[in-house]
């Protein structure tokens, strides 16, 4: 992701990819990093949003997954308001406390759509 208005240097990456969630659990994920600099200036939530409509509407997929560290409670926020609902935790990085494992289903992300379209 590069900002329009400014230089053409990039400020974050994110999208959705096949990620092996746990041993058991190899399935799509959305993902999104941004500098410190331009962090709550909406970059992760549209990066979000975009990945979520590839997944649903391009690929029909049936769900997506969201994992975040405990204390990236801003990450948590980004995947709450696009729908995700948080349903476990996850080792993910060994020596470190369990990430927060989350999950969006495609027809809780399509009836979300559609509520949207119509309040605009």
């Amino acid at each position: 992701v590069t900002r329009p208005d400014r230089s053409p240097r990039v400020i974050g990456f994110g999208g959705v990819m096949k990620k092996r969630i746990t041993p058991d659990l190899h399935d799509a994920n959305v993902y999104f990093r941004f500098r410190p600099d331009v962090w709550g200036q909406g970059y992760a939530s549209e990066t979000v949003q975009e990945a979520l409509k590839t997944a649903f509407f391009t690929w029909s997929l049936a769900h997506v997954f969201g994992v975040t560290r405990t204390a990236n409670a801003a990450s948590q926020r980004t995947l709450e308001r696009a729908g995700f609902s948080r349903i476990g935790t996850v080792d993910d990085a060994p020596g470190r406390s369990p990430s927060l494992l989350y999950h969006l289903n495609r027809q809780s992300y399509l009836g979300r759509a559609k509520s949207a379209a119509h309040e605009v």
